[in-house]
């Protein structure tokens, strides 16, 4: 894969303008049976009536959500390329948020380009970052705005952004294992049974919430060590990939290390 660069997201974001927007869509060409799909799996935002309308609206063109557009600068090897799946980099506009070395409220950090911003609000009964669009320069930020516009430019005074963040982590490598802060994962071992911290939010990397029921739940690791004996790094944190509940439940996500302990 070529050598990632902010200029080169913004190249990549800017050539989709057009584009439509279709809830879930990574950046394939619609085709009616793709439209199907995306009724059967998310029929709240693509109900019967948006899906009859794509069929003569979004047809022949790329689809994105917001996040997947910007995602899909790591999943299209160019702008007009095939998107290839990646579980790394399918993740909402919370979990972009969440990867950003920067953040803060619009206003804080400078609008530069590549500047990503955020609105804030409620789905689904949850308070977290809902859109997503990318600074390109000018007070202009490209958007995959939603299914009555597409993929569109607009001016960053005119919408109702709440926050901001730059400094990707997915552009560098992450730290070194010697180069993070201490951490408690010492000594787990695959089997082990541990619990989720209660304070803990959303697993890691993804930004996906962890469930009320989980946290009641003894868990058995599935994967702690690498060769050096430490956690996986994901996203520059120590990770272990929890396996399943002793009651028999499969969970295979990644959370921090830190947001753990022992049963």
């Amino acid at each position: 894969m070529a050598v990632k660069t902010v200029a080169g997201m913004i190249a990549h974001v800017q050539a989709q303008v057009g584009q439509a927007y279709l809830y879930g869509e990574i950046g394939r060409v619609i085709t009616p049976a793709i439209i199907a799909e995306k009724h059967r799996q998310y029929p709240d935002m693509t109900d019967a009536g948006r899906a009859q309308r794509a069929l003569t609206t979004h047809v022949g063109k790329r689809g994105y959500d917001c996040s997947h557009l910007i995602s899909s600068y790591w999943t299209q090897e160019t702008p007009a390329g095939a998107p290839k799946y990646s579980a790394k980099y399918d993740v909402n506009a919370q979990g972009l948020y969440d990867l950003c070395g920067r953040r803060g409220r619009v206003g804080e950090i400078p609008e530069e380009p590549g500047l990503l911003v955020f609105m804030y609000g409620e789905r689904r009964g949850e308070k977290r970052m809902t859109h997503v669009g990318l600074c390109v320069g000018g007070g202009v930020v490209v958007e995959a705005r939603g299914f009555d516009y597409g993929v569109v430019r607009t001016k960053l005074k005119d919408r109702p952004w709440t926050h901001c963040g730059c400094d990707l982590k997915w552009f560098g490598t992450p730290p070194a294992p010697s180069a993070l802060p201490p951490s408690e994962e010492g000594g787990l071992a695959v089997g082990d049974r541990v619990r989720i911290l209660a304070g803990a939010a959303r697993y890691f990397p993804g930004g996906v919430k962890i469930p009320d029921w989980l946290r009641k739940e003894e868990i058995l690791l599935a994967q702690v060590a690498r060769k050096d004996g430490r956690a996986e790094i994901k996203g520059g944190r120590r990770c272990v990939l929890l396996g399943r509940t002793t009651g028999g439940n499969d969970i295979n996500s990644w959370i921090d290390a830190e947001l753990i302990e022992r049963a």
